[in-house]
């Protein structure tokens, strides 16, 4: 009967000992989760799809040693329990959790939404991330940014937000800490870490979940296998590992950004290895580029302000700088036409003579007897008699030389007396004016108009009788977004202490995991599975000792 009892506790011993390992559980991906309703199952069968096994961990039972997982994930949720993320390969896609990991000062993380499908810039395109721009209930689909004006310096921007009609670029849709980066708690990165704000994975498009998989990539290289043979590589392409990018630089005018490729060296060979070389990629060519950004340039010569009128001096003040500007100042003491008046008993013909041979930008100019009312008379006739005077008489003709702007290029004072009589000789007199001032005149713009057609047109102008201005005309129309297809701009919102209520959204169920082995909420942890299984042997083998003890 003893020799069966020690035969039964023996085989319970191993059994034990067994099932042990299954219990305390061996995954590679640590999910830490605060709502079970908030669990992402698209990124679940991600990890599943790299052969990776997830093993489900509430806030409440958070181990304070993750060294025996390959990565941590925090979804889209505040956790409130600390975690030294910062210690390991980690990806973060909470919009919550911007100060708590450090990647962002006090004002965390930002959203951007849209009616239609959002994009992303990477390595200078655009891409769709989401296959619709709203969901079933008729809500804007979301991503999260890391804004420039909050974020930590020292990250390495992997996509950013897509260019708007002004070209502004907001923040890192996805960005990279690597190891040694400052964070703003003042704890420094050990090890890899990805920010990932495309969160709405049930419109993930192909370009979407790719993206995801870069992101897992940079903290855990799943494709990665350990050499059989001693030779470490033959190919470039055995060195194939995530390609770090810098951040946005200027070469000359261009932006650009440097990348780093792998390289085989001494492909082959017992000594080969793998390295990485730097390349540079040019992302936008630009007039001028300063801190990585293109600037508008108003002018880089003097022939870039040319004005059209002829007779003004056109510069370019700090040519191809962001500070140039135009200046076109009429010609100092400009003469463009003499006159020579005949003076008769009762007229007086005037005749003008252009000092320049090229008159294009002369439209004509004004003649008056008295100063107040004036005839235009075109360019081509440059003669004009005025009739029916007084013999003997006084007069004083004013004539003003115009441009195809309607601005004065020339006045002239002609005083002239008319003869006594028939037979009196004729008098000729030869009479030229001043030159036209300098321009002082300021563009007026009316208000943009209304959105039509992803067009805005507004109207720009100077005031009548007055010169034409020394900048150039302010651009009078621009791409736009229809109001009814924008529901947020970018937007800084303050933390949020009390996660809100989210409904389960369809094929998200945490019930429904397939293709991962999880750990549900009600499960034990992996320490306290370790420590009853300890528990029930120590039991198993006082009870063996006592049957065993030959009786009395």
């Amino acid at each position: 009967m003893v020799d069966k009892l020690k035969l039964i506790y023996t085989v319970l011993i191993l059994s034990a000992l067994l099932v042990s390992p299954v219990l305390a559980g061996d995954f590679d991906i640590a999910y830490i989760y605060s709502s079970q309703n908030r669990i992402d199952n698209n990124i679940i069968r991600v990890f599943s799809g790299l052969n990776l096994s997830v093993e489900l961990i509430n806030e409440n039972s958070i181990p304070k040693d993750f060294s025996q997982y390959k990565l941590i994930f925090i979804g889209d949720e505040k956790i409130s329990k600390p975690i030294a993320i910062e210690q390991y390969p980690s990806i973060v896609i909470s919009y919550h959790m911007g100060q708590e990991t450090g990647l962002t000062d006090n004002d965390g993380i930002s959203k951007m939404a849209s009616v239609t499908p959002l994009k992303v810039k990477f390595k200078g395109k655009e891409v769709i991330v989401y296959t619709s721009g709203r969901d079933p209930k008729g809500i804007a689909i979301p991503y999260y940014f890391l804004d420039n004006e909050n974020k930590i310096k020292g990250l390495i921007k992997y996509a950013g937000t897509y260019s708007t009609s002004s070209g502004k670029d907001f923040g890192d849709v996805i960005s990279f800490a690597e190891k040694g980066t400052v964070l703003s708690n003042g704890k420094i990165v050990n090890s890899g870490m990805c920010f990932f704000g495309i969160i709405k994975s049930d419109y993930w498009t192909t370009e979407a979940e790719n993206l995801f998989l870069d992101c897992v990539k940079y903290v855990y290289d799943y494709t990665y296998q350990p050499p059989v043979e001693p030779i470490t590589c033959s190919l470039d392409s055995d060195c194939a590992t995530f390609s770090g990018f810098s951040g946005y630089f200027c070469s000359g005018n261009d932006v650009a950004q440097n990348y780093t490729v792998p390289k085989c060296i001494n492909p082959g060979t017992e000594g080969s290895f793998c390295s990485y070389e730097k390349k540079t990629e040019i992302l936008e060519n630009c007039s001028l580029c300063l801190d990585g950004v293109c600037k508008e340039v108003n002018c880089s010569s003097n022939a870039d302000c040319y004005d059209g009128i002829l007779f003004t001096e056109d510069t370019c003040i700090s040519p191809g700088t962001e500070n140039a500007t135009c200046e076109n100042d009429f010609q100092s003491n400009l003469q463009l036409v003499t006159v020579i008046a005949v003076a008769s008993q009762n007229s007086v013909s005037l005749s003008l003579n252009y000092q320049y041979p090229d008159i294009s930008g002369i439209k004509g100019y004004y003649l008056s007897e008295n100063g107040v009312d004036w005839e235009f008379v075109p360019v081509v006739n440059t003669s004009y008699t005025f009739s029916n005077l007084d013999s003997s008489t006084n007069y004083t003709f004013y004539i003003q030389i115009i441009d195809q702007f309607d601005l004065v290029l020339q006045e002239i004072v002609i005083p002239v007396t008319t003869l006594a009589s028939p037979s009196t000789s004729v008098v000729t007199i030869v009479a030229s004016g001043g030159g036209g001032g300098s321009c002082k005149t300021q563009w007026t713009c009316t208000e943009w108009g209304e959105c039509k057609n992803n067009i805005q047109i507004r109207t720009c102008s100077y005031p009548a009788n007055f010169c034409k201005p020394l900048t150039k005309k302010p651009t009078e129309s621009q791409s736009c977004i229809p109001e009814e297809n924008i529901l947020s701009q970018p937007t800084y919102t303050e933390e949020i202490t009390v996660p809100e209520e989210i409904p389960e959204e369809p094929g998200n169920k945490a019930g429904m995991i397939t293709g991962a082995s999880i750990v549900p909420e009600s499960s034990f942890s992996s320490d306290k599975a370790l420590l009853i299984s300890s528990l029930f042997l120590m039991g198993l083998i006082i009870t063996y000792f006592i049957l065993s003890a030959p009786k009395k």
